[in-house]
């Protein structure tokens, strides 16, 4: 208790707090399980919207002497460059903890976005020089993937952990999927995630292409996901190539819905099929295995990690026949029932073995050993 009294005030910080996003999901878990271990837990951000207002105790004072003398100890979410954040980890004296989100590569935005290219490239720079100051006593990588990112600039395993984000998956695992798989059925296919270059949608069309092309034209792609205005261009791309390819009436883009929304498409679907480039996680094929949807996806960055075993992980495509055997096993896992059951059986196993609340919370309170012990 003593020890806990020492580190009584806990900061957690990022740039900007929404809930309803990962990252601000994880935030939000943090911020609970600190509450009810007794600590008075406050987010640190330049901006938050109303709902993280309304719920949390929220800090928009950003001086790092502010910071040094209220709070004893920092949790640094760390997933895009933010200068005020390296000033106040700079100054802050007590134990900093940091949660590394990962930061995609600047080279997907080369063609479309000279600021997010910058800023992605600022981000992945700061990482370094955070590394470099030793001022974080404790990293936490949302996957193994980030983890080999963070040792690769230096970080010692000594102070790397692995602690997956915290996720809405505590209601969802009670959800019921209820998509009916019979003949004549319209096959009704999702992807959650924004629409960015990373994210693999031209994929995704190709696949759609050609399971029209080869099985049925009794189908829809449900693309879901926030459109940024700096990545208009991508987003003209994205709706050419679905014209060229003529799987246009075949997609849904569904932008601005509700969480309630979202779990609705789970729910309704008959497969999560993902072809992203660059993911330092993966949140939604978590929160698909947790509702009873069967996942096909690409493997690539920390996809496969967070897909866990007796999964349908592909290599990424790369030519047309790579797009038919992504589209081949859409249309076995629509068909063959026992195929079916296996993969959402072992889907639902690895969310709630590796992914539920308790199993983070116990994780995440495991890896602050250090921590209390210099208490």
């Amino acid at each position: 208790m003593e020890r806990l009294e020492r580190l009584r005030t806990i900061s957690i910080c990022h740039r900007g707090v929404v809930n309803g996003d990962a990252i601000g999901n994880d935030i939000v878990g943090t911020y609970r399980l600190l509450e009810r271990m007794g600590f008075s837990p406050t987010v640190l951000c330049e901006i938050a919207n109303e709902n993280i207002r309304q719920s949390l105790r929220v800090d928009h004072n950003l001086d790092p002497r502010h910071v040094s003398t209220t709070y004893d100890c920092l949790i640094y979410h760390h997933s895009i460059e933010w200068l005020d954040g390296e000033a106040i980890i700079n100054a802050f004296s007590g134990p900093i903890i940091a949660k590394y989100h990962n930061i995609t590569s600047p080279e997907f935005f080369k063609p479309y976005a000279t600021k997010h290219e910058r800023n992605c490239r600022a981000g992945r720079d700061q990482t370094a020089r955070l590394v470099v100051a030793d001022k974080v006593m404790l990293w936490q990588a949302d996957s193994a993937y980030n983890a080999e990112e963070l040792k690769a600039l230096g970080v010692s395993p000594k102070r790397l952990v692995v602690v997956p984000p915290f996720t809405r998956i505590s209601d969802t695992l009670s959800s019921r999927h209820c998509a009916a798989y019979s003949d004549g059925q319209r096959v009704e296919l999702l992807f959650v995630g924004r629409r960015s270059p990373n994210k693999g949608h031209r994929h995704l069309l190709y696949i759609l292409n050609s399971y029209v092309q080869l099985f049925s034209r009794n189908v829809t792609l449900k693309i879901v996901g926030g459109v940024d205005d700096l990545l208009s261009r991508y987003s003209d791309e994205l709706l050419a190539l679905a014209d060229r390819l003529g799987v246009a009436p075949h997609i849904q883009w569904l932008t601005d819905i509700s969480d309630d929304k979202i779990d609705d498409l789970f729910r309704s679907s008959h497969v999560y099929v993902s072809a992203s480039e660059h993911e330092g996680f993966c949140v939604p094929i978590v929160e698909a295995q947790s509702i009873g949807l069967p996942v096909i996806t690409a493997n690539t960055t920390a996809v496969r990690e967070t897909a866990g075993a007796n999964q349908i992980v592909c290599p990424l495509p790369a030519c047309a026949d790579d797009y038919d055997l992504m589209a081949g096993l859409i249309h076995e896992v629509v068909t063959n029932h026992h195929l079916r059951n296996q993969l959402v059986r072992h889907g639902f196993r690895n969310a709630y073995e590796r992914f539920s609340q308790e199993t983070t919370e116990d994780l995440f309170v495991s890896s602050l050993e250090p921590i209390w012990r210099m208490a």
